[in-house]
């Protein structure tokens, strides 16, 4: 069975619903709201104390409407990250109600004590344009490669002419050393 407590404060909380393992007499839920540097758009922060608690508590975060037209948010954008350590982790939530004013995310199930925030994922930061520079030192050699690759071509074209024009001359040659001798 589970003790529910509400908060009247403006602290983002709406209701924690506690499910004790052991029966308690002494059950008190803190709540205060705090400044922390939080990823993305911050609605609120909020550190949530259970004193001699063990077990588990669902909670209840309320959103305004209002803040979310002021930032162009729908209830869709949000998150709700809890502070581990200095990392804020994100917590699965579950979309609970809308009213007139409000939008309702609960948090089913948490062991978690400390500070949770309501918060957007941040922007993802864009990614540096690579700008591709064209070296020119590289560009010499293969200039100088073309310019030797045909220089080499130029001197076997001239090999083989010179090869031809021998060859055309000792046939020649040959030729009419053979109608002479007949």
């Amino acid at each position: 069975m589970g003790k529910d407590f509400r908060s009247t404060a403006s602290h983002g909380i709406s209701k924690i619903a506690l499910y004790p393992t052991a029966e308690g007499k002494h059950i008190r839920v803190i709540t205060s709201p705090r400044d922390e540097e939080v990823p993305g758009t911050t609605y609120k922060v909020t550190e949530i104390l259970f004193a001699k608690f063990i077990g588990t508590a669902d909670i209840t975060f309320r959103i305004s409407k209002s803040w979310l037209d002021d930032n162009d948010l729908t209830v869709e954008d949000l998150v709700l990250y809890h502070q581990d350590s200095d990392l804020w982790e994100v917590q699965n939530t579950a979309f609970l109600e809308a009213t007139d004013n409000y939008e309702y995310l609960l948090l089913e199930g948490t062991e978690e004590q400390g500070y949770f925030a309501v918060s957007t994922e941040p922007e993802p930061e864009p990614e540096p344009e690579v700008e591709v520079e064209e070296d020119d030192e590289e560009e010499a050699p293969t200039g100088m490669a073309t310019a030797d690759l045909s220089g080499w071509l130029i001197g076997i074209v001239v090999i083989l002419a010179l090869i031809a024009i021998a060859g055309f001359g000792y046939y020649f040659y040959d030729s009419q050393q053979f109608r002479s001798a007949i």
